[in-house]
């Protein structure tokens, strides 16, 4: 059920861009002057050749990056400035934070999670909109630790549309207890607890409105430059798998003997379905120097179940579906001359469960660091005309 029902919200989010592709493109017609119908008819052959022209000469590029290209190539050059090289090298460093909070509402017990930073060097090599590289942890490196925590993260900015598909998991990796409120003993706030193991699997899609003013990727890609500021609307969509296991009994001992039963599941597993609205904004207010910043609020229809242990150890299911709010939330900070750039980019995260008897937030963030070079300039395209005929005058 919850496969098809994440393959609607793709199919309904793919329709509806191309929807408001159509109408932009409609509007935009409607306002230019008229055109023979031959003239338009000769464009069509000749735009249609040297589309199938470039896809036999980039033959190692596959028919999803002629249609991201379509969708990246629309913005205006007055406000945004195109990549004029082929080819990037980039030198990033990668923070990844989490954060979770267990609460009860029936005796107002709160516990909040975190497991330690982890610091990521990785080097990247460009082509056109595609990104290639290998990053090590450099926690891994300096240390003895051990842990088995994984993230992996996929983003996609075009002018018009982008996404994110990312995976997470704890593992092992070493838990704090941050804070916790209503228990008597406050003695081991900051001490390593290794209580929960978390995991988290999703997508997420959007489409901006103002794609020919404002470039996500002049802030998240460096593959454009953004001129003059600007904002946009932003309409997405998300689908979202989590687990949380809860190992009550690794909590300190005196933690342990006053908590709530309601707080004692074993198991939170829920799916979640949310479309997200937002505004995103662009401020250039330097040459060359971009601060971008955005907010989309989400409301989520989620499916869930959760896995409670009695005394007996005899396992309790109950099914829950309700609708929630989360978060998204990105701030970046780049300088880009076109041929060398640097910045940090900041990517928020949010998510939360509320019941009626506990809840649980969780938090994901990355901030980054990178600093790269562009090279191997683009070529001039050849304007192709069609011929203009003369007019018949007859004698």
């Amino acid at each position: 059920m919850g496969k098809i029902k994440a393959t609607y919200l793709i199919s309904l989010f793919l329709s509806l861009c191309t929807a408001l592709y159509a109408n932009d493109i409609e509007t935009n017609d409607s306002n230019s002057q008229r055109k023979p119908l031959i003239n338009k008819v000769g464009k069509f052959v000749v735009d249609q050749g040297k589309m199938t022209g470039k896809l036999f000469e980039r033959g190692v590029e596959s028919t999803v990056g002629a249609t991201l290209r379509q969708f990246d190539k629309r913005g205006d050059t007055i406000w945004i400035s195109p990549n004029q090289y082929n080819y990037a090298v980039m030198l990033e460093t990668s923070n990844w934070y989490e954060f979770y909070n267990i609460s009860s509402s029936t005796s107002k017990q709160e516990i909040d999670f975190s497991p330690n930073a982890n610091y990521k060097l990785g080097l990247y090599f460009g082509w056109k909109w595609i990104f290639l590289g290998y990053s090590v942890d450099a926690t891994r490196l300096f240390s003895r630790s051990t842990s088995a925590k994984r993230e992996f993260e996929l983003s996609i900015y075009t002018n018009m549309i982008g996404g994110d598909i990312y995976w997470r998991k704890s593992g092992n990796s070493p838990m704090t207890l941050d804070d916790y409120t209503g228990f008597s003993d406050d003695s081991q706030i900051g001490k390593e607890c290794n209580a929960l193991d978390v995991s988290i699997k999703g997508l997420n899609a959007y489409y901006i409105f103002n794609h020919k003013h404002f470039s996500y990727p002049a802030a998240f890609a460096q593959s454009t430059n953004q001129r003059r500021s600007c904002g946009s609307f932003l309409l997405g969509i998300t689908c979202s798998k989590h687990e949380i296991d809860f190992n009550h009994e690794k909590l300190p001992n005196k933690m342990v003997e006053e908590l709530d039963q309601s707080m004692m599941f074993n198991k939170l597993k829920y799916s979640d379905y949310s479309i997200n609205f937002g505004y995103a904004y662009n401020w250039v207010f330097k040459r060359n120097c971009l601060l971008s910043a955005s907010l989309q609020p989400a409301i989520g229809y989620k499916e869930s179940e959760v896995k409670i242990s009695d005394i007996t150890m005899n396992q309790l299911k109950r099914q829950m579906k309700y609708i929630s709010l989360d978060m998204f939330s990105r701030i970046g900070i780049t300088w880009n001359n076109a041929k060398y750039y640097t910045g940090l980019s900041f990517v928020v995260h949010t998510y939360s469960f509320r019941r009626e008897y506990f809840s649980v937030n969780n938090t994901y963030a990355s901030l980054k660091f990178y600093a790269g070079f562009n090279f191997g300039k683009k070529k001039k395209k050849n304007t192709i005309e069609l011929p203009v005929k003369e007019p018949i005058i007859e004698k």
